[in-house]
């Protein structure tokens, strides 16, 4: 299971959880020195989890850290950041770059695995969403707007790739 954004919160959680689980777990950050603290109980656990260097906002990263398809049954997209601000006061700089780690990070990720999976006929790709992909709440519109898009291309993804043995999954968490 190859999981973005693993060194904190959910993304952190869920190595965790999967690899005390038995699965071997590849965690994914953009910046490795991050990872200290996954990397210190994991060893100290003996847990099967791998780091690498990953940045959903750079394809050549993804692809780089990604390797072999064949070798994932399973992505997790947890990798994101909340902009809060009145939607007049984000700049189109701010804007595209909660869109850019939102909603292209993730299609880089899927992108990058997809072709190989829907010819292997298997394998699932779990994207990690928010309430807000459902409700929009004030100085939350930009986040919102990421994750209501991740939530119209997971609902498509599953359409376009359950043919093939693709699964796709959507986690909606609230605040935390």
């Amino acid at each position: 299971v190859l999981i973005t954004g693993s060194n904190s919160g959910f993304g952190m959680l869920t190595a965790l959880t999967l690899a005390r689980s038995g699965h071997d777990v590849i965690a994914t950050m953009r910046t490795l020195a991050k990872g200290e603290e996954l990397r210190s109980i994991a060893d100290a656990e003996r847990l099967p989890i791998e780091i690498r260097r990953l940045d959903v906002c750079d394809p050549a990263s993804v692809v780089e850290a990604i390797g072999d398809p064949n070798g994932l049954d399973s992505v997790v997209n947890n990798a994101g950041f909340e902009v809060m601000g009145a939607v007049e006061m984000v700049d189109d700089d701010l804007l595209s770059r909660q869109l850019d780690t939102n909603v292209l990070g993730p299609m880089r990720v899927i992108r990058a695995v997809l072709p190989t999976w829907r010819e292997r006929g298997s394998g699932t790709i779990v994207n990690v969403s928010s309430i807000a992909g459902h409700i929009g709440s004030p100085f939350g519109g930009a986040y919102s707007a990421s994750k209501y898009a991740l939530e119209g291309i997971s609902e498509a993804l599953h359409f376009e790739t359950s043919v093939y043995g693709i699964r796709v999954r959507l986690v909606q968490p609230g605040r935390f």
